[in-house]
Protein backbone atom coordinates (compact mmCIF):
# COMPACT_ATOMS: atom_id res chain seq x y z
CA UNK A 1 0.00 0.00 0.00
CA UNK A 2 2.00 3.10 -1.13
CA UNK A 3 1.66 6.43 1.01
CA UNK A 4 -1.62 7.76 -1.10
CA UNK A 5 -3.70 10.65 0.30
CA UNK A 6 -7.38 10.01 -0.48
CA UNK A 7 -10.23 12.35 0.44
CA UNK A 8 -9.87 11.79 3.96
CA UNK A 9 -6.19 11.91 4.24
CA UNK A 10 -5.71 8.17 4.16
CA UNK A 11 -4.08 5.75 2.08
CA UNK A 12 -6.80 3.20 2.65
CA UNK A 13 -9.93 3.09 4.44
CA UNK A 14 -12.24 0.27 4.52
CA UNK A 15 -15.53 1.94 5.41
CA UNK A 16 -18.46 0.81 7.41
CA UNK A 17 -19.91 -2.29 6.38
CA UNK A 18 -16.80 -3.03 4.19
CA UNK A 19 -14.07 -6.02 4.69
CA UNK A 20 -10.52 -6.59 3.57
CA UNK A 21 -9.57 -10.33 3.31
CA UNK A 22 -6.10 -10.65 2.96
CA UNK A 23 -6.30 -14.43 1.98
CA UNK A 24 -3.77 -16.65 0.19
CA UNK A 25 -3.99 -17.63 -3.14
CA UNK A 26 -5.61 -20.63 -4.59
CA UNK A 27 -4.19 -19.90 -8.37
CA UNK A 28 -0.75 -21.24 -8.91
CA UNK A 29 2.04 -18.61 -9.27
CA UNK A 30 4.71 -21.61 -8.53
CA UNK A 31 5.51 -25.03 -10.54
CA UNK A 32 6.32 -27.09 -7.45
CA UNK A 33 3.68 -27.40 -4.79
CA UNK A 34 4.50 -25.21 -1.73
CA UNK A 35 2.38 -26.48 0.59
CA UNK A 36 -0.47 -28.97 1.22
CA UNK A 37 -3.14 -27.03 4.06
CA UNK A 38 -6.48 -28.00 5.18
CA UNK A 39 -7.25 -30.49 2.15
CA UNK A 40 -5.70 -28.02 -0.40
CA UNK A 41 -3.03 -27.81 -2.66
CA UNK A 42 -1.52 -24.41 -2.51
CA UNK A 43 1.19 -23.59 -5.63
CA UNK A 44 1.25 -19.99 -4.07
CA UNK A 45 3.00 -18.92 -1.07
CA UNK A 46 1.60 -17.49 1.78
CA UNK A 47 -0.14 -13.45 1.17
CA UNK A 48 2.31 -10.64 2.46
CA UNK A 49 0.42 -7.64 2.25
CA UNK A 50 2.62 -3.82 3.21
CA UNK A 51 1.57 -0.85 4.43
CA UNK A 52 4.59 1.29 2.95
CA UNK A 53 6.58 4.20 5.00
CA UNK A 54 4.05 6.69 5.24
CA UNK A 55 0.91 4.84 4.15
CA UNK A 56 -2.07 4.97 6.45
CA UNK A 57 -4.60 2.16 6.50
CA UNK A 58 -8.24 2.85 8.26
CA UNK A 59 -10.78 0.40 9.54
CA UNK A 60 -13.70 2.10 10.72
CA UNK A 61 -16.30 1.00 12.70
CA UNK A 62 -18.74 -1.34 11.29
CA UNK A 63 -15.34 -2.36 9.05
CA UNK A 64 -13.78 -5.93 8.66
CA UNK A 65 -10.05 -6.48 8.22
CA UNK A 66 -8.95 -10.52 7.81
CA UNK A 67 -5.84 -12.10 7.71
CA UNK A 68 -6.09 -15.72 6.61
CA UNK A 69 -3.97 -18.98 5.55
CA UNK A 70 -1.33 -18.33 6.95
CA UNK A 71 -0.94 -14.49 5.21
CA UNK A 72 0.64 -11.11 6.93
CA UNK A 73 0.36 -7.60 6.95
CA UNK A 74 3.53 -5.59 7.39
CA UNK A 75 3.71 -2.30 9.05
CA UNK A 76 6.48 -0.40 7.96
CA UNK A 77 8.60 2.16 9.81
CA UNK A 78 6.30 5.09 9.86
CA UNK A 79 3.11 3.81 8.35
CA UNK A 80 0.13 3.02 10.44
CA UNK A 81 -2.62 0.83 10.81
CA UNK A 82 -5.91 2.27 12.82
CA UNK A 83 -8.73 0.15 13.71
CA UNK A 84 -11.58 2.03 15.82
CA UNK A 85 -12.89 0.58 18.45
CA UNK A 86 -15.85 -0.70 16.53
CA UNK A 87 -13.95 -2.00 14.00
CA UNK A 88 -13.63 -6.20 13.66
CA UNK A 89 -10.00 -7.60 13.12
CA UNK A 90 -9.76 -11.34 12.68
CA UNK A 91 -6.20 -12.97 12.36
CA UNK A 92 -6.37 -16.56 12.13
CA UNK A 93 -4.03 -19.18 13.60
CA UNK A 94 -0.72 -18.86 11.71
CA UNK A 95 -1.19 -15.51 10.44
CA UNK A 96 0.55 -12.13 11.84
CA UNK A 97 0.95 -8.53 12.01
CA UNK A 98 4.27 -7.58 11.58
CA UNK A 99 5.13 -3.96 12.54
CA UNK A 100 8.93 -2.59 12.17
CA UNK A 101 10.67 0.27 13.42
CA UNK A 102 8.02 3.10 14.82
CA UNK A 103 5.40 1.50 12.30
CA UNK A 104 2.17 1.73 14.64
CA UNK A 105 -1.24 -0.47 15.14
CA UNK A 106 -3.34 1.67 16.88
CA UNK A 107 -6.29 -0.46 18.41
CA UNK A 108 -8.16 -1.06 21.63
CA UNK A 109 -5.84 -2.07 24.18
CA UNK A 110 -7.25 -5.59 25.05
CA UNK A 111 -7.53 -6.51 21.57
CA UNK A 112 -4.01 -5.80 21.41
CA UNK A 113 -2.56 -7.82 24.14
CA UNK A 114 -4.66 -10.46 23.15
CA UNK A 115 -2.92 -10.81 19.54
CA UNK A 116 0.60 -10.01 21.15
CA UNK A 117 -0.06 -13.24 23.48
CA UNK A 118 -1.54 -15.48 20.83
CA UNK A 119 2.12 -14.24 18.70
CA UNK A 120 -0.25 -12.42 16.13
CA UNK A 121 1.39 -9.57 16.13
CA UNK A 122 4.85 -8.92 16.78
CA UNK A 123 7.78 -6.91 15.76
CA UNK A 124 10.08 -7.37 13.35
CA UNK A 125 13.12 -5.96 15.65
Amino acid sequence: LPPLRGADGRSLTIAQGGSLIIDRSRTATRIPLQETMDGYEYYAPPTRFTIAQGASMRVEAGAELRLERKSELHVMPGATLDLDNAATLVVENGCAIITHGDGAVKAKKKMLKKLRKKKRLRSAQ
